[in-house]
């Protein structure tokens, strides 16, 4: 019951953006229409306690896009938490006007406290410390369309990681973990990319398939050597007109010399709800989770979720030793009807563990 306030303040904040419309009036310009919002916001997640800040967005479509085709969007994010964190965040999403290519990235800045609970699925919470992160991150890929809805991209990234507050007598500078002093990565890879949803913010129908590998080099700009593999996919089905079925499944690997903060985790306010973000960590993890999304009245939505997964690889001794459960419900409140954009309320449990999230969008 204590949360009871601060929730129903965030929420009335959240459904009331400061917005505007406009469109173009010129023919000889080059985006057609575009929309922008703008708002405080208020949100809490285990890693970062309560948090306040601004979020906002443009999006747009160039004069000769068709309005059946994806717009693109630019965000913005600036938060500060209850734990002293800063979030500083921008997104962008740009589609040409045939949506043969499309550029996404993030350039961000962040200074965050984490928790380390040394390597494997079989840690315990007496084995927790915490230590500091400051870094700058960028990301860039460019897809081009292959047919379909498929693309094919590359990209890059950087980041520059500063660690610091570390505990002397912890687990990470005992036994010398790979990334425990920080340092610089710098990324490229190849990303293929099948996207047949229907929204992009509450898709009802369709796939999402994403698959990325990635690698970095001592010789070029790195203070590491190794590669990285992602896979996602999600299923969308609509069952009728109020309810619609989420089925999801996430793998990813990293090869052995891998700075601790990159490897595979479980937890986050995204897959394995309930989990603080990172308290599982090895080369791998594997995880399925489903949900279920109610339309309840008007703006109104309910949504009951469900998961399992677990991290594997060289500090473990199985996938299914100790294999993670997590359940939860959650409420939801659409703040923007045309674009079907829902702040998000979630409850999750796990396996001795349970986390409480106040965010915008879906998990998956």
């Amino acid at each position: 019951m204590k949360y009871f306030c601060p929730v129903v303040f965030a929420l009335m904040i959240l459904v009331s953006p400061l917005s505007a419309t406009a469109t173009v009036q010129y023919e000889e310009d080059t985006l057609k229409k575009y929309t922008w919002a703008a708002f405080p916001i208020v949100f809490y997640q285990p890693e970062t306690n309560w948090a306040f800040g601004l979020v906002g967005a443009i999006n747009f479509r160039w004069k000769n896009q068709e309005e059946s085709m994806k717009p693109s969007q630019i965000q913005m994010l600036f938060g500060y938490t209850l734990e002293k964190q800063i979030i500083a965040y921008l997104p962008f999403s740009l589609y040409s006007n045939r949506e043969n290519w499309w550029v996404k990235g993030e350039m961000g800045y962040y200074r965050y406290f984490y928790r380390f609970y040394d390597l494997g699925n079989q840690t315990l919470n007496e084995q927790r410390e915490n230590y500091r992160a400051d870094f700058p991150e960028f990301r860039l890929s460019v897809y081009r369309l292959l047919g379909g809805n498929f693309y094919l991209g590359v990209g890059l990234g950087f980041d520059q990681m500063k660690i610091s507050d570390l505990d002397s007598e912890g687990v990470l500078i005992d036994e010398n973990i790979t990334g425990y002093t920080g340092g610089q990565v710098f990324r490229w890879g190849i990303n293929v990319v099948y996207d047949s949803r229907d929204y992009i913010f509450y898709p009802s129908e369709g796939i999402y398939l994403n698959a990325s590998i990635d690698h970095s080099n001592t010789n070029l700009w790195s203070d590491y050597t190794f590669s990285k593999f992602k896979l996602e996919g999600v299923k969308y089905n609509q069952l009728n007109s109020h309810i619609i079925w989420v089925n999801g499944v996430f793998f990813e690997g990293s090869t052995s010399q891998t700075p601790f903060y990159e490897m595979a985790l479980l937890g986050g306010p995204k897959w394995m709800r309930g989990y603080y973000e990172g308290r599982f960590r090895d080369l791998y993890s594997l995880g399925y989770q489903s949900e279920v999304r109610f339309k309840v009245y008007k703006r109104f939505g309910m949504v009951a979720f469900g998961g399992l997964g677990n991290v594997f690889g060289e500090y473990s001794t199985s996938y299914f030793d100790g294999l993670k459960w997590t359940a939860g419900a959650g409420l939801r409140v659409q703040i923007d009807r045309k674009n079907q954009l829902n702040v998000r309320l979630d409850y999750a449990l796990g396996k001795n563990t349970s986390g409480f999230y106040l965010t915008v969008g879906e998990a998956f």
